[in-house]
């Protein structure tokens, strides 16, 4: 089993499918492979004999469970991927984008260039989500180290995964996480 331990807007979808292919590992799709998504099931889910990559965000992992989880996905994978971004500023301003277009995946955004204006409150809302998931993947890697593999070192930058939204006021949204002092 694979463990994809992962942080929002780091890529992890199109990573998922890319290992996927190159393994010939079954992931659950639903979702974008999720497999603790809360819509998916209304309590913890172990992990299934079909699926042999599991891409986990740890605010879904659900209260109370820390310890099965550890014992069910971590103890027990041939090998864990976290999944991070370097540039903390562009991963918030990407959720906050996101949220504000509902276009998620480089798939479904749309083709036409808009211009947005990001409200500085909803830009430190995303800020603490995703801290507290960085937070949470520090504290499993002291204890179940793995791979680490940022988003900026899979892509060329000119990629075409980038929103076509121009962020009016991007000078203006920064954050002072250093990710890298995570791990």
């Amino acid at each position: 089993m694979i463990v994809l331990l992962s942080n929002y807007r780091v890529g992890s979808s199109t990573f998922i499918k890319e290992l996927s292919a190159q393994t010939n590992k079954k992931y659950q799709l639903e979702f974008t492979g999720e497999y603790l998504h809360p819509e998916a099931s209304a309590r913890y889910r172990r992990p299934s004999e079909d699926i042999e990559i599991y891409k986990i965000m740890p605010d879904q992992i659900q209260p109370g469970f820390n310890d099965e989880f550890c014992l069910d996905y971590l103890a027990k994978a041939q090998e864990i991927i976290y999944l991070l971004r370097k540039n903390f500023t562009e991963q918030v301003l990407s959720q906050t984008v996101c949220d504000l277009t509902g276009e998620w995946h480089p798939d479904t955004m749309s083709n036409t260039p808009r211009d947005i204006s990001v409200d500085i409150t909803e830009f430190k809302k995303n800020e603490i989500i995703l801290l507290r998931n960085l937070e949470s993947q520090s504290n499993f890697y002291k204890r179940y180290p793995g791979k680490i593999i940022y988003l900026e070192d899979r892509y060329d930058t000119e990629q075409k995964y980038k929103s076509k939204s121009n962020v009016l006021n991007h000078d203006e949204l920064k954050s002072t996480i250093n990710v890298q002092e995570y791990f």
